[in-house]
């Protein structure tokens, strides 16, 4: 199979539940434009750090509805070495409930062409990265609320999480 899967241009994973891992991390996605995995409860990491350096061609990822889903790329604490997205130009990162980060690692991220981001309904993401994340062309995420924009990721991201928990204790504050 693993030869197979590094000559798939696009991969479309659509309701399964039972799916815990995309692929195994000595698979590699030499060819990948497209990734998108929507309603797969049973995930909890999208892919290993490993897999994410095969990944040069990938133009398009989005991710929704996965209920279980922690990260998209998972890898160890010592893993520092730079990703780089090179031609991913849109990402959408939509109902996910118990996501926390994109990236787990504290590896730098390079996205020199990302130009859409989305992030919706993620109302655990509190960082979009642990390591430095390099967006040469991002100008903006979208929300529920609107565009947003720290000038970086990272610290866009951390805004909006902030925002979100202010906005739920003034909630609560009312409610009482």
């Amino acid at each position: 199979m693993d030869p197979f899967l590094h000559f798939l241009e696009r991969i479309d994973v659509y309701r399964c539940s039972s799916l815990i891992k995309l692929v195994p991390s000595s698979v590699t996605f030499s060819y990948m434009t497209y990734l998108k995995v929507s309603y797969c409860n049973g995930l909890i990491n999208l892919m290993t750090h490993s897999t994410t350096k095969s990944l040069v061609k990938l133009t398009t990822m989005k991710i929704k509805m996965c209920n279980w889903l922690e990260d998209i790329v998972n890898g160890k604490e010592d893993e520092t070495n730079e990703i780089s997205f090179c031609n991913l130009q849109t990402l959408e990162l939509i109902s996910l409930p118990r996501l926390s980060r994109f990236c787990s690692c504290p590896c730098p991220i390079k996205f020199p062409l990302l130009e859409v981001v989305v992030i919706k309904e993620c109302p655990q993401m509190e960082l979009f990265s642990l390591g430095v994340t390099n967006t040469t062309i991002l100008q903006n995420v979208q929300t529920d609320e609107g565009n947003h924009w720290e000038g970086e990721l990272n610290g866009t991201v951390k805004k909006m999480f902030d925002d979100k928990e202010g906005f739920d204790g003034l909630e609560h504050l009312f409610s009482l």
